[in-house]
Parts: C-alpha cells; sequence; structure tokens
C-alpha cells in the first residue's frame, strides 16, 4: 500500500461509530445483508404480486428502502391500533393474524403482504400479527415508498394497478364464497 493512500479500516476508525452505524441500519433493522446478495431479495421481490412485472431498475429501487426484521416465534409484528405506516412482506416463515372481532387465520406465510389497506389508506393497523415461527420479513416505511413513488409516476402506476388486481381477486374470491354458502343454504332448506 503506498503511503498516501489509507486502506478502509483506517478510514472508518476515524469516522463517528454512531454516523457510520447510522447508514449501515435504521432502527437497528439491517439493510446491508439485504444488498450483499440483491439477485436473491429482488427475486423474493418479484414472487410479491404488489411488485410483479417491474424492470430491475425498479426492483433495485425498491429494495433500497427495504428493512429486515428477524422474528422469532411467538414475536409481534404489529398490534390491532398500531399506525399501518409500513408495509410487511413475508420472506421466510409464517405468521398468525387474529382481527379485533376475533376472527384468525392460522397462517399467512411468503409472498404476502401485511398492512396493505391500512398503509395505502393512511390507518390503523386492524390485526395483531404474531410469529408463528422463525421469520424474516421485509418492511418499507410508508415516507421512502411515497417518496420514490412521486418522483417515478410510471411505478407509482404500476403497483396501483397490481394493488387494484391483487384486491380484485380477492374480491372475487369472497364473492364466490358467498355464493357457494348462498347455495349451500338453499339446498339445506329443501
Amino acid at each position: 500500500m503506498t503511503p498516501n493512500r489509507r486502506s478502509g479500516s483506517d478510514r472508518r476508525s476515524r469516522r463517528d461509530k454512531k454516523s457510520w452505524k447510522g447508514r449501515e441500519r435504521r432502527n437497528g433493522e439491517e439493510r446491508r445483508s439485504l444488498l450483499r446478495d440483491p439477485d436473491l431479495t429482488i427475486g423474493r421481490l418479484r414472487l410479491i404480486p404488489l411488485f410483479r412485472d417491474l424492470d430491475m431498475r425498479r426492483y433495485s429501487k425498491i429494495l433500497s428502502i427495504c428493512t429486515k426484521s428477524e422474528l422469532k416465534q411467538g414475536d409481534v409484528l404489529c398490534r390491532s391500533g398500531d399506525p399501518a405506516d409500513r408495509l410487511f412482506f413475508i420472506i421466510n416463515g409464517s405468521l398468525h393474524i387474529t382481527f379485533q372481532d376475533g376472527r384468525s387465520l392460522s397462517r399467512v406465510s411468503s409472498r404476502e403482504v401485511i398492512g396493505r389497506i391500512g398503509f395505502f389508506l393512511n390507518e390503523s393497523h386492524t390485526a395483531t400479527v404474531v410469529a408463528d415461527s422463525d421469520c424474516i420479513v421485509l418492511n418499507i416505511l410508508r415516507d421512502e415508498l411515497m417518496r420514490i413513488l412521486t418522483a417515478d409516476q410510471e411505478l407509482w402506476v404500476k403497483i396501483l394497478t397490481n394493488l387494484v388486481s391483487q384486491l380484485s381477486d380477492k374480491l372475487k374470491e369472497n364473492t364466490d364464497t358467498v355464493r357457494n354458502l348462498n347455495n349451500a343454504n338453499s339446498l339445506e332448506i329443501l
């Protein structure tokens, strides 16, 4: 090494540790590990219907604002009534969701998005979400996503289109379920 050039560790040791840590971590959640293998993480983002059919540049933009949380079995991801200022994407593991009225979903697993409606409508969470197993969850803060979306209108339209498509599919499923229940009740009366 030349005398005028310092090593990377020398430069890092002179920096204020708090500011160095602040660039690599946000609120204690690891971002650096997401960037170690962006192809793997982008591959996982592609499986999430909300981010379907984006180009690599846009996947990279979204990845740049993601944080990773690791939950142990029994850890609470969010509680009913908490502000829905984050959108959660299950990467590994499963979650249990309990709604305010006591209904619950026993297992929600990979590729699912938690908190969509509250996130986009700026409302509170309507359910408590607890880890059924050890989990890895990506999350995005609303302010960061909105900053990216306002700068990239085409991305905004694509995500909204994907969201409407997802909600329409869910509505069709619910309509079919109601129709089947009505048919079953009609047969029972006969």
